[in-house]
């Protein structure tokens, strides 16, 4: 098959979703839900498997890296084995995390066991953040730089 992987793991489908898992093409800044969904096929048993997604910058600064470990408790034990069969894995974000700008997206499947990449595409998906400025908690309505701008929770008290 010409599906990007070995003779373990192929990685079959990749796509930008919404909260209701329909595929989108851009983000919009904002508390709204979304998510890098990707399915792949395990050939072959495959233990200790962790999926990962790399988020770059328009100039490939690394943005981000996360892994998707399965819910194994015991790092060493042996129990933890896909067995073949095609698997979907989301990874689930609110968009204002990101800055208004392109990303790239990286996806790849390894074995920590045997520290093993199984299938790994540098730019799988390329998203664009936008913004409806009207939206925005501030009066500020212009440019604000920087890879990312998450929501983060300010407290402002007057001491004296």
């Amino acid at each position: 098959s010409s599906a990007p992987g070995d003779n373990s793991a192929k990685l079959l489908e990749v796509r930008l979703i919404n909260g209701n898992c329909d595929s989108v093409d851009y983000l919009l800044l904002g508390n709204e839900k979304y998510g890098i969904e990707f399915t792949y096929k395990i050939v072959l048993p495959v233990s200790k498997p962790i999926p990962q997604l790399h988020f770059y910058s328009n100039k490939q600064d690394t943005v981000f890296i996360s892994y998707g470990y399965y819910n194994y408790s015991d790092f060493y034990s042996t129990e933890d084995v896909l067995q073949p069969g095609i698997y979907k894995s989301v990874i689930w974000f609110s968009s204002s995390i990101f800055n208004t700008q392109f990303y790239q997206v990286g996806v790849g499947f390894a074995n920590i066991e045997k520290t093993k990449l199984h299938f790994w595409e540098q730019e799988v998906i390329t998203f664009e953040v936008i913004e409806d400025v009207k939206f925005r908690k501030t009066l500020y309505k212009g440019p604000i730089g920087g890879l990312v701008r998450p929501d983060i929770e300010w407290e402002n008290t007057k001491l004296k």
